[in-house]
């Protein structure tokens, strides 16, 4: 699992940038609060005054990479991961509340004592805070599987790759207003990532750990703070390159912006259902298009653009080319299944011989009666004029008769027919 070199694995690390987070008075609902209900998997939840300690746990699980319950019941999470024997930093305790089997809370452990736990958790005194609770209302401690680890399969690791192709090492540019950058990582970034204040006296330290950040804490920071903050792993994987890319760039909450923008939603910096239906129902390319422009035109209207402006436009310009790659890439909607079949493969329709067609033996009455009369003469026949006048009146009768008869049968055959038509091979004997 993954651990900063503080020693505390990712979870805590991030449950700690959220203290101090609290309910708000009156009908408006703290937006960090419902973002907690989002990432647990509870989207629907509009009020924080619903009990929210399960989702603040779920919130930093999934933000860290780690599948959690997905359910609003703290006592979820007594089926969830491994039970450990000993307390450790950054477990997940599980707590009884009265004597009720059914209610519970649950939170990080920061401390075992003799007598009680430390646990950072949300909604203690409606707030994230750390807080003292008897030792004796601990169910158990819960520490996730290796297996627990959220698939990669939503473009993460590709959107990765692609932003730090375009982010250089180690640079202090006094130009640059983010300051001391690494690896697109910039310090303000890093101390807010560990929960630090960043003043005079943690500068010089937090920029040393800045020059020496791993692979693994660099992918965590990116998901957890651009990745999972901007929504990007709820997007059609396309539009989540340049939006993760814009996210990085020029920070999640403007980049929430460009996309609802880009997506025709209304422009309110929360990646809400509608703004996901939009994006989900949208033309990609056209969105991505529409998203480079915003990105251009911002970075336009900076002061900084002067100096930097060429290698902003470069950077918009590689990814939009990446993503409109990765939606070409994309499989397109396969035709329904009578369409396909019919349009490619027509030896599998259903076929008939066609001395069983009706329609040909209609063309074939009609034709005969129109031709036959013609033909008499070439036979030979020798007969009174009488007679021919009274054969001719009877031909021209079966002719005009027949040739109806014939079209009727043509037209009925017509409307019946199911398959094309195949030869068959007849024998006939003498």
């Amino acid at each position: 699992m993954a651990e900063l070199s503080t020693g505390e694995p990712a979870w805590l690390v991030h449950a700690r940038s959220w203290i101090g987070t609290s309910e708000r008075r009156g009908r408006a609902a703290d937006p960090g609060i419902l973002a907690f209900y989002r990432d647990a998997g509870h989207p629907e939840i509009s009020d924080d005054s619903v009990a929210w300690c399960a989702a603040f746990a779920g919130a930093c699980l999934a933000r860290s990479g780690i599948v959690p319950t997905g359910s609003l019941r703290a006592r979820s999470y007594l089926d969830w991961g491994r039970p450990l024997d000993v307390p450790r930093r950054g477990a997940i305790a599980v707590l009884s509340r009265g004597s009720s089997p059914a209610l519970g809370h649950v939170g990080f452990l920061i401390e075992a004592r003799s007598d009680k736990v430390l646990i950072l958790g949300g909604n203690q005194g409606d707030k994230v805070s750390i807080a003292a609770f008897p030792r004796s209302r601990v169910l158990s401690y819960r520490w996730p599987e290796e297996t627990m680890s959220l698939s990669r399969t939503d473009g993460f690791d590709a959107a990765l790759a692609h932003v730090l192709s375009l982010e250089g090492g180690y640079s202090n540019d006094l130009a640059d207003p983010g300051g001391p950058t690494c690896r697109g990582i910039t310090l303000s970034t890093l101390a807010g990532h560990l929960g630090e204040t960043l003043d005079a006296s943690s500068h010089v330290r937090l920029t040393r750990k800045l020059r020496q950040l791993t692979e693994s804490e660099i992918a965590a920071i990116y998901r957890q703070r651009y990745w999972l903050r901007a929504s990007c792993h709820l997007l059609p994987v396309p539009i989540a390159l340049m939006h993760f890319d814009a996210a990085v760039n020029q920070g999640p909450g403007r980049a929430i912006r460009f996309l609802q923008a880009s997506a025709g939603a209304v422009v309110d910096g929360e990646v809400g259902p509608e703004t996901l239906g939009l994006c989900r129902r949208a033309d990609v390319a056209k969105t991505i298009e529409r998203y480079a422009e915003a990105r251009r035109d911002a970075y336009r209207r900076l002061a900084t653009f002067p100096r930097f402006g060429r290698g902003w436009l470069s950077r918009v310009e590689k990814t939009r080319k990446a993503a409109l790659n990765l939606s070409q890439s994309t499989p397109s909607t396969p035709k329904p299944k009578d369409q396909t079949t019919m349009q490619t493969k027509p030896h599998l329709q259903k076929t008939k011989w066609w001395g069983s067609s009706i329609t040909l033996w209609g063309v074939l009455i009609t034709a005969l009666t129109a031709v036959l009369p013609a033909l008499s003469p070439l036979f030979g026949l020798e007969i009174s004029a009488e007679l021919a006048e009274g054969i001719g009146r009877e031909l021209t009768n079966l002719a005009q008769g027949g040739g109806l008869l014939g079209t009727a049968i043509a037209i009925y055959g017509r409307l019946r027919a199911r398959g094309p038509l195949i030869r068959k091979r007849l024998a006939m004997t003498l």
